[in-house]
């Protein structure tokens, strides 16, 4: 998948997902994609919590 193809991907995508609707199956996939978003912030949050904890407070 080419950069321009992965672009249009992600607009449509993020069309799909906060354009205004009432449909439920979007709101339901709104939210998994919000939960997935907040998900992997907290696991980026631990991991560098973690290296920091290795790298500073260890040694």
């Amino acid at each position: 998948m080419t950069l321009r193809n992965y672009l249009v991907f992600m607009r449509l995508k993020f069309k799909e997902l906060f354009g205004k609707t009432d449909d439920n199956t979007v709101k339901l996939k709104r939210k998994i994609f919000w939960y997935f978003v907040i998900e992997v912030l907290l696991v980026i949050a631990l991991l560098g919590f973690t290296f920091f904890l290795i790298t500073v407070v260890l040694p």
